[in-house]
């Protein structure tokens, strides 16, 4: 009997490893689920502002520059409309992961809602912000997007930025108010183009 009450319970310690373990991986998935775009695998809003605060408080603390690049997906809209929602999901996902080759590690990128992105570029001037920013609107210009039948799409952006100088006080929300400011201003020039929310000379 006491054979038998070992192998009981080592199977039953056995038992409960298992289901200990199914529930910590349960957790970790609903967590990260909680922090991460479905659609897109990036950071969330809730996420991406939490990345933003921490990136902005290390940048005050050690005088370093940030910006912070808003964009969204010019005549979107269209898409949805002439080719369905499932061509919009594919160039959202398309888009993500072309701009996620575009940056740098340390760099952040979220969705915030709908075609609507933010990405904040810890340690970078006005002049390092507006480079990068170039790149990744031509990457996304020239992104295919694939939709029904193999047919490519081919989306743009407009991009606004919004810079901290080292020592300047500024929160988060004044720069992404700032940074989507500029974005509406780039989408009234014409779409397809960067904006800085205080221009650099030509």
């Amino acid at each position: 009997m006491s054979f038998i009450d070992a192998l009981h319970n080592r199977q039953l310690a056995g038992l409960l490893q298992r289901e200990n373990n199914l529930r910590r991986r349960l957790e970790e998935t609903a967590k990260r689920q909680a922090r991460t775009d479905e659609l897109t695998g990036l950071p969330n809003r809730r996420s991406f502002i939490e990345l933003a605060e921490r990136e902005l408080s290390r940048a005050r603390r050690y005088d370093s520059p940030l910006a912070i690049m808003m964009f969204d997906l010019d005549y979107f809209k269209a898409v949805n409309d002439q080719h369905g929602h499932a061509a919009g999901d594919s160039a959202l996902r398309a888009i993500a992961e072309c701009c996620s080759g575009v940056l740098r590690a340390n760099d952040v990128i979220g969705r915030l809602g709908g075609e609507e992105f933010a990405v904040l570029l810890p340690q970078t001037t006005p002049a390092g912000a507006r480079n990068l920013a170039e790149r990744m609107r031509a990457a996304v210009a020239h992104c295919p997007v694939y939709v029904h039948d193999g047919k490519e799409l081919f989306v743009s952006a407009t991009i606004g930025v919004a810079t901290m100088a080292p020592g300047q006080a500024i929160t988060l929300d004044e720069l992404l108010a700032q940074a989507d400011n500029a974005l509406y201003e780039g989408k009234a020039q014409g779409r397809n183009r960067v904006r800085m929310c205080e221009q650099l000379p030509e």
